[in-house]
């Protein structure tokens, strides 16, 4: 499920301060995981930007 480039920042951060690399695994899974929820529950809600006129009704 991890891509590559953050296992590899893992096994770095891992052996640069001498933290157990499944604890920092365990970590990035709950963040994709996380971030791939409340991303699709937030698709909805994303505002639309202002058009030209709308920007130059307002200013």
């Amino acid at each position: 499920m991890l891509s590559k480039t953050i296992k590899s920042e893992i096994k770095r951060l891992s052996e640069e301060e001498s933290i157990d690399s499944s604890i920092l695994e365990q970590f990035a899974n709950f963040i994709v995981i996380n971030n791939n929820e409340t991303g699709q529950a937030n698709k909805g809600s994303r505002k639309k930007p202002l058009k030209m006129a709308e920007i130059k009704i307002s200013t």
